[in-house]
């Protein structure tokens, strides 16, 4: 989905004595722009966290840069990725699912949906997660949430979510799942010029890194009367009024991101990928989305 450049691919991995055969989507980087090392650096926050995410890994297809991302659908399960807009269509039919950022795609809307249709925590987890007992889909979308605004996902639209439902007999009630946290690569300042990172490290992190960071916008809206998407923060916080138990976990959780462990991270993707200055302006970017979230009173 969507409009740049990606395509599937069937990739063989040795698992024990076999082999195992699993899709995988190699996403184009476009010229100039991070997004293959957004959706990698994202990927290991994401685990960091302990949060259910789409495996990400740095990749080349015939000299084009780009990352390749594993399916959240099992190969041997005969499953369907059901995207937000569609769950949120099915509940509703006046709710506009082809509309590309509607208005009432509301923080509420949405954690009521996942309620009213009964949607599971995600398969890989169960509902144990670090001592967190999370046994709805909704409580575990806050966490998917604090992970926007940990890295300022612009980009949490109705497309940018799903559930997993298997495809079983017409009479049989199957069990959907909510997916995989999936499709980070709009974050991070990813879409700034290595010159851009130069000039706001030059200009100061509090002059031109703040201004940067409280630009963001998450895809999704407080009220259906707004005209434009609320901050991930914001978005973040207006779950935790519903699930405070869930963000409180989630939130310790983020404590483990410390300085240390954000520059391991971020030094791991290669120079050629990632130019110095970009890398020490990401960092400094985490760092105040992480005090941000953590000096949020839940």
């Amino acid at each position: 989905m969507g409009t740049k450049r990606k395509h599937w691919f069937v990739r063989e991995e040795p698992l024990g004595t076999h082999r195992l055969y699993s899709h995988w989507l190699f996403k184009h980087s476009q010229e100039g722009t991070g997004q293959d090392w957004a959706e990698k650096l994202a990927c290991e926050l994401a685990e960091t966290v302990r949060l259910p995410h789409a495996r990400v890994e740095l990749a080349s297809y015939h000299g084009h840069r780009g990352c390749i991302v594993k399916s959240v659908l099992t190969s041997h399960a005969r499953d369907v990725l059901v995207h937000g807009n569609e769950l949120l269509w099915a509940l509703d039919p006046l709710y506009e699912k082809d509309k590309r950022n509607p208005s009432s795609h509301t923080v509420d809307r949405v954690l009521t949906t996942l309620d009213e249709a009964r949607i599971g925590p995600p398969r890989s987890f169960g509902i144990a997660n670090g001592g967190l007992f999370l046994s709805r889909a909704s409580e575990w979308f806050v966490g998917y949430l604090m992970l926007d605004a940990l890295i300022g996902n612009t980009d949490r639209h109705h497309e940018n979510w799903a559930i997993i439902q298997p495809q079983m007999e017409p009479d049989a009630q199957p069990a959907r799942t909510l997916a995989p946290s999936f499709d980070h690569g709009s974050s991070l300042s990813r879409e700034l010029l290595v010159e851009e990172h130069q000039w706001r490290l030059r200009e100061g992190w509090k002059r031109a890194g703040v201004v940067y960071a409280n630009r963001a916008k998450s895809g999704l809206y407080e009220s259906q009367s707004d005209k434009r998407p609320v901050h991930p923060l914001k978005a973040f916080q207006l779950a935790a009024s519903q699930h405070p138990e869930a963000a409180r976990g989630f939130v310790e959780h983020l404590k483990m991101v410390d300085n240390i462990l954000i520059d391991e991270l971020i030094e791991r993707i290669p120079e050629e990928r990632m130019k110095t200055e970009s890398k020490r302006f990401v960092a400094q970017l985490i760092r105040h989305n992480r005090d941000q979230i953590l000096e949020v009173g839940l």
